[in-house]
């Protein structure tokens, strides 16, 4: 599963090249990377000793540090861009990942059709004068991958069952089926690790999203499913049209998440 073209090239281990891709006539730059940057900074151990990165991100990183004045730890966001990229692609490449995805990427109808039919259960609701009938629903029948399947007929645990997910139905699936079908097509887990750190290291920082969708584009990693084509770097574009609006909500959605959830 290919979702953009792919800049970052030789990560070398040992003398060998891996994850070699070209794209077009790039002109490389051969870096070593900065082992505070991975070893303190993220808490890793890693094996990687150098890497080569395209000019093009190299002088676009360049252009935006210098907007945001950082242009003296530039060592640490190469090394910290290219780390990432290696991790998100590995992602992609996951086996497990795919499959996920692949399940996922099969049920928009069902889902749909089940949003639909709360819709109408609510229509139905609506001429109950808010209440659920009785005699609605003969059973709720439950199949699980391993044991017995088991079917509910009590008239009043389905009642509390259908009013549990009536009343969820559309968090559920506006927020958490489409965070889960995010994180299968274009590995937000890693996405969001690479948000939240560069969020508490920029500090005060103006426009911290911004920078923060920007840098990822430069390091070949989609904010969201439209964003690929930000991915797609041109010398003498304005560093600004790598990110919009869009990009720079869905970023900050992503860190209060996670910070609700570290909490």
């Amino acid at each position: 599963m290919e979702v953009f073209n792919l800049y970052i090239i030789d990560h070398c281990k040992c003398g060998k090249e891996i994850n070699y891709k070209k794209n077009g006539n790039d002109d490389f730059i051969q870096k070593v990377f900065n082992k505070d940057v991975l070893e303190s900074t993220l808490l890793i151990q890693w094996g990687y000793t150098s890497y080569k990165i395209p000019a093009i991100i190299d002088n676009l990183l360049a252009l935006l540090l210098k907007e945001y004045n950082l242009s003296e730890d530039i060592e640490f966001y190469r090394s910290l861009g290219v780390y990432f990229n290696y991790q998100f692609i590995e992602g992609l490449n996951r086996k497990e990942h795919k499959a996920t995805y692949d399940e996922f990427n099969s049920i928009d109808g069902e889902l749909l059709d089940l949003k639909k039919f709360f819709i109408t259960l609510k229509e139905d609701l609506t001429k109950q004068e808010g209440h659920i009938p009785i005699d609605l629903f003969d059973s709720i029948k439950f199949n699980p991958i391993y044991g017995k399947s088991k079917s509910i007929k009590n008239a009043f645990v389905i009642t509390m069952l259908i009013n549990f997910l009536e009343s969820g139905i559309d968090e559920f699936f506006d927020t958490v089926v489409l965070d889960k079908k995010e994180f299968v097509k274009y590995g937000t887990d890693v996405k969001e690790e690479l948000y939240v750190l560069l969020n508490k290291r920029l500090g005060d920082i103006d426009l911290k999203a911004k920078f923060i969708g920007i840098f990822s584009h430069l390091f070949q990693i989609p904010v969201i499913a439209k964003d690929v084509a930000f991915t797609k770097l041109e010398e003498g574009k304005d560093i600004d049209e790598y990110i919009d609006s869009d990009g720079e909500k869905s970023i900050r959605s992503a860190i209060k998440r996670r910070e609700k959830l570290n909490q």
